[in-house]
């Protein structure tokens, strides 16, 4: 098996008898055998060894032919080739069969991968709308589909129906593409007059079945569909994504212009680049051209510091239309700056701190008469006395340690509200006795007398309230 020599004995079948020679020819029946048997087995063993190459094959095949026969005696050596000859060239067939086989595979691979290759590669310049190289490629994709029938790898019915669905493939993208530059180009009608053009039952288009021509016209309709409701998002968010720049820039433009750090001029050069809409544009215009002008109303005043704690956008929008007309310029300032810090997610003045010490103020100057009457001097000073609380929270300090210094107590009186509720009924009781016996009787000293008490009441009874609750926030129980 090895190919090592056996030991020679030339010529000794011609001194044996007949008889031998016969029993002899039986004995080499049986060598031959077995050494074509092993032959058999070792040529089957070097195919494997080979990895079908015919080239490696013949190399070592040869090489372990020639050490079995430097084994054999001379004179077995034409009856064992004679017997192993046949099992090594049905190996080299083998070999070779296998080998053409996996050549034409590959080839055909190959040219499956560049009908695959070229026909994407035009697809996409279809898409893109170049035709001319898009019908290039398909053509270099038709040739590789022709070349499989060649190899005799397809039948050529199978290839004219690849190349057909590869033609109808391209010829759809081509029109894809251009119903996307219709589109971009010329607009949504146009685009459908190319849909409809294409599903014209007198349309013929390259290798399109009705069916197929009609997929291509449903595939289209969504194509467009999607584009137009693409487009409204995005010019939906544009929209969006515009109001809100124009929008704080208008609120950047405004607390410039009350600070006198803006002029006419920049506001025009702002409405000419979007950076603010037109109604902006009216707005900040007409508080350019009043500006120092206007005197401070603390009843639209106090309509502001109320929304500010529930809307304060709107509180807002209400200080930009009375800008220089019912707020003048520097309470305008104080205000916005306060409107805008509480449309703030975690702003100061929307912290528990801050809504107690504002109902504090609020609660020790009573703006109203007994019959709901305004009293313009306490409107007065509460707004201030608010826009002073606001500013100085916005500046970091304590919202109760504010409100607690900023209220005078010194002309709190010294009598319980008990007493000071005594004191209306008898002035009540008075008026009454009065009216009676004089129906022109002027009680307007009577009912100021009342407010007086009654502003009394409030904040004694707020301060009560302060002292027992907020100044124990103050030393520390929260």
């Amino acid at each position: 098996e090895d190919g090592t020599p056996i030991k020679k004995e030339k010529g000794f079948l011609s001194s044996i008898s007949i008889y031998d020679q016969a029993k002899n020819k039986a004995v080499e029946a049986s060598y031959v055998s077995s050494i074509a048997t092993n032959a058999r087995e070792n040529i089957a063993r070097l195919a494997e060894e080979s990895n079908g190459d015919p080239e490696v094959f013949n190399k070592i095949s040869t090489k372990y032919l020639t050490g079995l026969r430097s084994g054999i005696s001379e004179d077995f050596q034409d009856i064992v080739q004679l017997a192993i000859d046949p099992v090594v060239a049905a190996g080299r067939a083998q070999i070779q069969s296998e080998y053409s086989a996996r050549q034409d595979q590959e080839v055909n691979d190959a040219l499956i991968l560049e009908a695959q290759s070229a026909l994407d590669f035009s697809i996409r310049q279809a898409d893109l709308g170049d035709q001319e190289s898009a019908t290039g490629s398909l053509f270099l994709a038709h040739e590789s589909i022709q070349a499989r029938v060649a190899s005799g790898d397809l039948t050529q019915a199978a290839a004219d129906t690849l190349k057909t669905n590869a033609t109808v493939a391209v010829e759809s993208s081509m029109a894809m593409g251009a119903l996307k530059n219709t589109y971009q180009e010329r607009g949504g009608i146009a685009a459908v007059e190319l849909i409809e053009k294409i599903a014209d039952p007198n349309f013929v288009a390259k290798g399109f079945t009705v069916e197929q021509q009609g997929t291509l016209v449903d595939t289209m309709k969504q194509e467009l569909n999607q584009r137009i409701q693409l487009d409204k998002i995005q010019e939906s968010q544009e929209e969006e994504s515009l109001k809100v720049r124009q929008e704080s820039n208008a609120t950047g433009l405004l607390l410039g212009l009350i600070g006198g750090e803006i002029t006419s001029s920049q506001i025009s050069v702002a409405a000419a680049q979007r950076d603010i809409d037109y109604d902006q544009l009216k707005t900040l215009t007409s508080i350019a051209n009043t500006r120092g002008q206007g005197v401070d109303d603390y009843g639209i005043i106090r309509e502001v510091q109320k929304l500010m704690v529930n809307d304060p956008a709107a509180a807002q929008r209400l200080i930009e239309l009375n800008v220089n007309k019912n707020i003048t310029g520097s309470t305008a300032q104080g205000l916005l700056q306060s409107a805008l810090d509480a449309q703030r997610e975690e702003s100061v003045l929307n912290t528990n701190k801050a809504k107690r010490a504002r109902t504090y103020l609020q609660r020790s100057i009573s703006t109203t008469g007994i019959f709901g009457s305004i009293d313009p001097e306490n409107q007065f000073k509460l707004a201030n006395l608010e826009l002073t609380l606001d500013q100085r929270i916005l500046a970091g300090e304590d919202p109760l340690e504010v409100a607690l210094e900023i209220i005078d107590f010194s002309g709190i009186t010294s009598k319980s509200i008990f007493e000071l509720e005594a004191d209306i009924v008898a002035v009540e009781v008075r008026m009454t006795e009065e009216l009676t016996k004089n129906p022109d009787y002027d009680y307007s000293s009577d009912d100021a007398e009342i407010i007086k008490i009654n502003q009394q009441i409030s904040e004694k009874r707020n301060y009560e309230d302060f002292n027992k609750n907020v100044m124990k926030t103050l030393k520390g129980s929260e």
